[in-house]
Order: structure tokens, then sequence, then C-alpha cells
């Protein structure tokens, strides 16, 4: 991952690295951010991001390991729905996962995603999330490209 963040340029980074040929977390950022790590292991990242030293408006989650029992998932669903928030959306490939099998034994999930409050999409209107192809891991990398209302570059 370090050769594919000095390839990106102007990017930090913090990886959680695979075991074998499963697991592994990465999370890029742009430098113009301030990105703080909270926790991580080797099935999720959790960070809180800073725009130009404003407090923190993001805490971002990537997560990923063994299936969950119903009451996690349940519980996951109503602290979305608790917190006001949506998905964002997406351009790119439908799925984000691929079971890496073929024909009739392939299966093809939407599993990552960038979500937000109404309160965010406001201040970040123009926030686009895109699914990028690679054929390197069994997950498609998702970027969220965004900038806050009335933002001036420094």
């Amino acid at each position: 991952m370090e050769t594919i963040l000095v390839q990106l340029g102007d990017y930090h980074g913090a990886f959680v690295d695979a075991r074998g040929r499963s697991g592994g977390l990465a999370l890029l950022w742009d430098k113009n951010l301030e990105l703080i790590v909270v926790s991580y292991s080797s099935h999720h990242i959790d960070a809180t991001l800073k725009w130009h030293n404003q407090d923190p408006l993001w805490w971002f989650t990537g997560a990923g390991g063994p299936l969950r029992a119903q009451a996690h998932i349940d519980a996951f669903r109503d602290a979305f729905l608790d917190n006001d928030l949506h998905d964002l959306g997406f351009s790119g490939y439908e799925f984000t996962w691929c079971n890496k099998r073929v024909g009739a034994e392939v299966v093809e999930e939407r599993l990552d995603r960038f979500c937000a409050s109404t309160e965010r999409s406001i201040q970040f209107p123009e926030a686009r999330v895109q699914h990028i192809d690679s054929y390197i891991s069994d997950h498609l990398p998702i970027l969220l490209r965004c900038k806050p209302r009335n933002w001036e570059a420094t």
C-alpha cells in the first residue's frame, strides 16, 4: 500500500495489513485534511476528519470481517436512523465486493458506502462518491470527493 500512496502523491494513509490473502484495510486522505485515527483492528479503522482546523466534521468508520448477528445489524441500522444518516450514492460499478468466483458461484454485494447527515450534506453539497475499478482485491476502493460550501483554496 505504501507504493500506491507514493504513486498518488498528495495523500496520507493509514493501513491495516492483510493476513495472507484475506483482510487488510486502507484509508487515504488529502494532505490538506487533518485526520486522526481513533482506533483500528484487523476489521476496522475509526477516524475523525477536520477541515482546515475546524471542529471535527466527519467520523469515518471502515469495517470488514466475519458475518454479524442480526441484532448487531439491526442496532447499526437504528444508529443510522437515530443520527439522520443517509447513503451518499455513488457512480461506477454497482457492487463493491465480489467473492472472486465464476458462473453460478459468483456473489457480488454493495458492502462499502459513504453516508452523511442532512446537516453535512448541506455543508458539503458537492460531495461525490466513486467506486474505482480494481482487480487486486475482492473489494473495490471507494473515493469521496468533497469540499465545504463557500470553500476557497488556501
